[in-house]
This record gives structure tokens, sequence and C-alpha cells, in this order.
């Protein structure tokens, strides 16, 4: 990746807080399609906040966020998941909806014309979650529920440009999203 080339993802000078309380004070990053930035710190840093900020699940004070040039700063979370940016929370599951509903829940908000078409395509892509399809969200391991959670749901059922996700370490799903694109991309190769 040319170090010259237009940033996906720009957040310039961006102020986040929780109502009089400021986390964040002038945040500046940019990511290139492509690229993985970890952003590293102490419970309490503002790393959430910020990744809240740049997806709209919490209001920029100041500041300008892009994606692929285009300004998202005052637009709301809903219109940028559209615009292909998704944030994977660690809270991602309706406890008391099956695996099954979660899924449906999360391709339909996304106003997919053909939402089956997406909840199989997830299914392919995560086999294990159609043998377990009919159990409640609940039942899953904490790390699990992440799997077929909204927010996962919105990642994977999306044409996601630019995915945040908070605590990608203790993600299964982000073990399971490598594995799959490692299969995916092999299958490309030899045809």
């Amino acid at each position: 990746m040319s170090p010259e080339a237009a940033p996906l993802l720009r957040a310039a000078g961006v102020d986040a807080g929780y109502g009089t309380m400021q986390v964040l004070w002038g945040v500046d990053l940019d990511v290139r399609a492509g690229e993985t930035v970890l952003l590293l710190g102490a419970n309490g840093a503002g790393k959430t906040t910020f990744l809240k900020s740049l997806v709209g699940l919490i209001a920029a004070r100041h500041g300008r966020i892009d994606l692929a040039g285009q300004e998202v700063t005052r637009l709301r979370s809903s219109d940028r998941m559209r615009l292909g940016m998704t944030y994977m929370s660690e809270l991602a599951v309706f406890p008391d909806l099956s695996i099954d509903e979660n899924i449906r829940v999360g391709a339909q908000a996304l106003g997919h014309a053909d939402s089956s078409a997406r909840v199989e395509e997830l299914y392919g892509v995560f086999p294990a979650l159609r043998e377990k399809r009919r159990a409640p969200a609940s039942s899953l391991s904490a790390s699990s529920a992440r799997l077929p959670g909204p927010s996962s749901r919105k990642a994977s059922t999306s044409s996601t440009r630019c995915r945040s996700d908070d605590d990608p370490i203790r993600s299964s799903a982000a073990r399971l999203d490598c594995q799959s694109a490692r299969r995916r991309a092999a299958t490309a190769r030899h045809g």
C-alpha cells in the first residue's frame, strides 16, 4: 500500500465524552484500505469511546470523521453502517431470542432486499451457528455470544468497508473471520 494513498477512514481532532465528562481530546487517526490498526491503552483510556465516536454511537463534540473521503461526523450510526462502517461490541446479543432470531434481526435492520440470502451467507461462513440456531443466544459462551450478536451480524451481513472491533483479542468471531478469510483466499487462488 503506497503511503500517499488516501485514507479509507480519517479522524481529525476528535473530542468526545459522556454528559459533562470529556474523555477524548483532539484524537487523530488515518487508516488506509486493507490496514489493520490496534488501539492500545489501559482500561479507561478512551479506546471504546473513540471507536463509538467513529461509528456514531456517541457524538463527536469536535473534529471531523471521514469515510472514503465523505464526511460522516454528523451522520447517524445507522447511516454510517449503510456506508460500510461496523462496530463489534462486547455485548452483542439479545439473550432471550434464539441465535437464528438474533441473526435475522441484524440482517433485517440493514434493510437488505433479500435478508434471507444474507442469513444463509452467514450460516455458510459459520456453520456451527446453523446447528445451534434454535438455542437461546444466552446459551452461548461469553466469547461465542459475540459471533451471532447484533453488532456481529451487522459486520457479517453488511458490505463492511471499515470494521471497529472493541476487544478483538477475546473475540472468537475475529478468529473465525480469519479462518474463513484464509479458506476463501485459498479457494480463490485454486479456482
